[in-house]
């Protein structure tokens, strides 16, 4: 099992590259068999070239969803968030082709974000309850400083 190393943002930028890198790797590998294609290359030729590409990209793929989701996993167990057990009839896992990990699916992916906003928001919601009611009071006041210190402040021409 591979770990991401360092804070947030370099977490953020390694996955950046490597999602770069997988979508270059995709791309090209298309590219290459049009290009087959376009020349004539035989079927069992083009099936035999589209393995290869695609295994090539593969290993980077699944690497990149198993990051993803050891990254999205921490930060769910950071917030209480229940993690849905791994089995290979869960619709929110599966074992990666290449690499044999365990990665969250799309779903499951979805699934944990959802539930971490809720407890975002849960755990902000009485924060924002109390700031927004001392802004008001202090806005208060404010209006009733400048009530008493002569009321509104002179017009000023030019």
């Amino acid at each position: 099992m591979v770990r991401l190393k360092g804070g947030a943002i370099q977490q953020w930028w390694y996955l950046r590259g490597q999602r770069k890198l997988v979508a270059r790797l995709r791309r090209e590998a298309h590219e290459k068999l049009e290009k087959a294609k376009a020349e004539g290359m035989k079927a069992d030729e083009l099936n035999r070239l589209s393995d290869e590409l695609f295994w090539d990209f593969g290993a980077y793929a699944d690497r990149l969803d198993e990051l993803e989701s050891q990254r999205l996993i921490a930060r769910a167990q950071r917030w209480g968030v229940p993690i849905p057990p791994r089995s290979d009839d869960s619709p929110y896992w599966y074992k990666s082709g290449q690499l044999w990990t365990w990665a969250l699916s799309d779903e499951g992916k979805m699934k944990l974000r959802h539930e971490i906003a809720a407890e975002v928001e849960i755990a902000h919601k009485p924060w924002l309850n109390w700031s927004a009611l001392i802004i008001s009071l202090f806005s208060l006041a404010v209006a009733i400083a400048a009530l008493f210190n002569g009321g509104a402040p002179p017009n000023v021409s030019p």
